[in-house]
């Protein structure tokens, strides 16, 4: 019966450190694959959500590549998601972004760009600010790179942006098609006595706005270009300001 019961023990003693050695091997294994190569980043996938203006994305893209280089060898699991979307929400044409581990060995980053209503025209004529529709101006880009849209011009927009947001008004309330549409609104200036005027392509007519009552005005303009086109005329000034009638200046009148 000794025998029997010391057998039992070296059994139970066995399968005890067996256990142990497997647990052991299984751990280990564990431990060295996520400590592996395998798991340190490789790639930084940057993306847009959607279609973006290629030339602002790819200076994003290339901007947050340096930005987010010292990533590159580090083990995914040891990356603080949230201060990587801090550094690259630091990027002034970046609205927002979402970070996600991607396994085994990458990150990827989905970026929202901001969509600029217009550009503001700088200090120099070779550049121009895109203008977000907040009304916050965005890092400066070449002429030749600007968005297909409105020019923002004179110093006041640069250094108002109360002023800017006006216009920002001004631009959303504009008709979805038409003479006066956005696609059809080449340059917006402001001064004090006309308040807001606008060029329309391609007549090249000023409509002077005012600073209010904005949709009401713009509504009185459309139908006055709407009638000149049916008449072929062409409007050189369409004063638009005053909520009852709006005054035309046809292009050879004095």
């Amino acid at each position: 019966m000794n025998d029997s019961r010391g057998r039992n023990k070296f059994s139970v003693a066995v399968k005890v450190v067996v256990s142990l050695l497997a647990v052991s091997s299984i751990v280990y294994a564990i431990f060295a694959l996520i400590t592996s190569s395998v798991f340190r980043i490789q790639s930084l996938d940057i993306l847009p959500v959607r279609e973006p203006n290629v030339t602002s994305f790819d200076k994003v893209k290339e901007a947050l590549r340096v930005r987010l280089h010292p990533l590159l060898g580090q083990y995914i699991w040891h990356v603080d998601l949230e201060s990587v979307l801090t550094e690259v929400e630091k990027n002034q044409l970046v609205k927002s972004a979402k970070i996600r581990r991607v396994l085994p060995n990458h990150l990827q980053i989905d970026v929202t760009l901001h969509v600029p209503i217009a550009s503001v025209m700088g200090r120099r004529t070779s550049e121009v600010f895109p203008l977000a529709r907040d009304g916050d101006l965005l890092p400066p880009l070449s002429l030749n790179d600007a968005i297909n849209g409105p020019i923002l011009s004179g110093m006041k927009f640069l250094i108002h942006p109360k002023l800017r947001k006006e216009a920002v008004r001004l631009l959303l309330a504009l008709p979805k098609k038409g003479w006066l549409s956005l696609r059809n609104i080449s340059e917006i200036y402001f001064d004090k006595t006309r308040g807001f005027a606008m060029t329309v392509s391609p007549s090249g007519a000023d409509v002077w706005l005012g600073s209010k009552n904005f949709a009401q005005h713009e509504l009185h303009a459309q139908r006055v270009l709407n009638y000149l086109a049916d008449r072929h005329l062409t409007g050189r000034i369409i004063d638009a300001r005053l909520d009852e009638k709006v005054v035309v200046k046809l292009r050879n009148a004095p």
